[in-house]
């Protein structure tokens, strides 16, 4: 593979998906070129935000419920690394 086709490979494996906060964000973006914008909207445009960052909370939260097994075992990888070295200072450990 030559390094045009690597490019925009990466390219395109990069962008592939859209998070939630860029989606979000390019939709609250003030453009010229937009016939209707949201920043008309009054209330109505500050509900969008609102129910938008509720929906983000939402899916972080989520995520995080998700994936307890996952960060709890990086909190012991210090301690287990202690045990077998059999470091018996709490000090000593850090």
């Amino acid at each position: 593979m030559d390094e045009d086709h690597a490019e925009e490979f990466e390219h395109q494996r990069k962008h592939r998906n859209v998070t939630m906060v860029e989606f979000y964000g390019y939709r609250l973006q003030h453009r010229n070129t937009d016939g209707i914008s949201l920043f008309h909207g009054g209330q109505l445009r500050q509900q969008y935000i609102v129910d938008a960052y509720a929906i983000i909370e939402q899916k972080h939260l989520r995520y995080l419920r998700l994936n307890q097994k996952k960060f709890r075992i990086d909190l012991y990888h210090g301690l287990q690394d202690a045990i077998a070295a059999s470091v018996n200072s709490i000090v000593a450990i850090g």
